[in-house]
């Protein structure tokens, strides 16, 4: 990869809102091979893995496609959230509209109103870049009809597990992507105290925290059953995503009252993304200075000051935002 940019301290002024967008759904057809694993009651760290299966489907994407106010911006950037609080204050929308890009912000599979499916076998992490890589081409080719025209030049911006997910499609296609910003997420996961955080746990350590959760614990026959999983309050929200004083409450709550599941067959696999990629466009990694999830409390060489992990709630992100904008206009591609 080339062109990396990291991220101190910024406070800058505001952009005024864009005021064309329109909400629609994007279908899709795409293919994944997939790892096969054991289904509802048996011990899935006894026998973790059964084979590899090609999964192939029809789905449909949930999207929201923004405009600048004159409408002529030769390049897009898709990525997966927007946030209206406090007259969009928060909004990633605005500022990357504001900046002269298009924006296309789009519902990963199994969030909101995209396509759900069977969440061990079929939606997995690769599955999710092939839906992300099927809506990249489609934007490239002028064939989504909601938006009637073509993007030359297409700007990945991801969030934590989305930026594994634009970082792995520019790994498997590097010519689909002119750039990514992958905040809130670096390769190497710190090592946290948290039972159920497998970043670089061994197999040992996992067989002995799970043996017997798995033949005692309601909690987690009922995750068998229903094969997906959340943080279970705000205050585990705080504990991994939020900095305690630096985030409005307000938003905290609601981010809390539209959490979305993450499915077992996604968390089985995100750890197979290559560990090499050989795209050689501009990437920045933006991470908050308080990342506990990837940097272990202490990510400031590349972050925002005094945010978390969920970068975007916190007070600090219009900053992190805005600069972002100024770093693609500089580096590459512009608006």
């Amino acid at each position: 990869m080339a062109a990396f940019a990291s991220l101190g301290a910024l406070r800058l002024a505001g952009f005024a809102t864009a005021n064309t967008y329109s909400n629609f759904s994007i279908p899709i057809e795409i293919s994944s091979r997939q790892g096969v694993f054991p289904n509802q009651g048996r011990n899935y760290f006894a026998k973790i893995l059964e084979g590899y299966a090609t999964v192939q489907g029809q789905y449909e994407i949930s999207a929201k496609y923004c405009q600048p106010d004159d409408g002529n911006a030769s390049t897009i950037q898709i990525f997966y959230w927007d946030l209206a609080y406090n007259n969009y204050n928060y909004s990633y929308v605005k500022v990357a509209n504001a900046a002269g890009y298009s924006t296309l912000a789009i519902y990963r599979l199994v969030i909101g109103n995209s396509s759900h499916g069977e969440p061990i076998n079929k939606i997995q992490a690769q599955l999710k870049v092939e839906a992300l890589n099927a809506v990249t081409t489609l934007l490239r080719a002028g064939k989504i009809p909601e938006i009637k025209k073509r993007y030359g030049k297409i700007i990945h911006v991801g969030h934590s597990f989305g930026s594994i997910q634009s970082y792995w499609l520019s790994a498997l296609y590097r010519n689909n992507t002119d750039g990514l910003t992958v905040p809130a997420w670096n390769l190497h996961s710190a090592r946290l105290n948290q039972p159920l955080f497998f970043a670089d746990a061994p197999n040992s350590k996992l067989r002995a925290v799970f043996s017997g959760w798995f033949k005692n614990s309601s909690l987690i026959q009922a995750h068998q059953t229903l094969l997906k999983v959340s943080h279970c309050d705000l205050t585990a929200n705080q504990l991994v995503f939020l900095r305690y004083g630096a985030y409005d409450i307000g938003l905290g709550v609601i981010t809390e009252q539209t959490e979305q599941p993450v499915t077992i067959g996604k968390l089985l696999t995100t750890g197979g993304a290559p560990a090499e990629d050989s795209f050689g466009g501009p990437v920045i990694i933006f991470t908050g200075e308080f990342d506990e999830a990837f940097c272990g409390l202490d990510c400031y060489a590349t972050g925002g000051s005094n945010t978390g992990h969920r970068i975007n709630v916190h007070y600090n992100s219009t900053a992190g935002n805005e600069y972002v904008q100024r770093w693609l206009a500089a580096n590459g591609p512009g608006a």
